[in-house]
């Protein structure tokens, strides 16, 4: 489960169903969302569904200045956590 926070308010949330022959292995995805120019502080959550809701596992915000035209990458793996990407 990712869900993705800007200025307080949730724009995206969403599971990502484990792939692989044993149902084990990493999802992917690519998530486009547009910003205005201006300051954002950016909260990016991943945890994994379970009986009782979400166990969310990490979680990482920055805040960013964007400009008109410029794009933020933000990726991440369990190893190395969040990475961005300016």
């Amino acid at each position: 489960m990712i869900r993705k926070a800007v200025d307080g308010e949730t724009l995206f949330e969403e599971n990502y169903s484990p792939k692989g022959i044993f149902r084990r292995g990493y999802s992917s995805g690519l998530i486009n969302i547009p910003l205005d120019p201006g300051s954002h502080t950016v909260n990016v959550q991943v945890g994994n569904v379970t009986g009782n809701g979400v166990e969310w596992q990490q979680s990482d915000e920055q805040t960013l200045e964007i400009n008109k035209g410029e794009k933020v990458v933000l990726k991440f793996d369990e190893q190395e956590g969040f990475r961005w990407y300016f």
